[in-house]
């Protein structure tokens, strides 16, 4: 018998996601709005904690080709 999944979702994270699109929707004007970031948190065998989220700074080429900006993300 497996054992069921646990995920515990901070408030700061949903907080994080919905500002970045609020910001971008209102930034860029663009639509659909396309953003980008990375979940942090923690797995102990089938727990997870997502504990906080960062929005990742990136580019778009044409069609799909995305560049993430690393000196951001230092």
């Amino acid at each position: 018998m497996s054992e069921s999944l646990s995920i515990l979702l901070h408030p700061l994270v949903v907080m994080n996601m919905s500002d970045h699109y609020t910001r971008a929707k209102y930034r860029e004007k663009m639509n659909p709005i396309r953003v980008i970031g990375v979940i942090l948190g923690r797995q102990e065998g089938r727990n997870l904690e997502i504990v906080n989220s960062v929005e990742v700074k990136f580019t778009m080429a044409q069609g799909t080709d995305i560049t993430i900006d690393e000196n951001f993300m230092r």
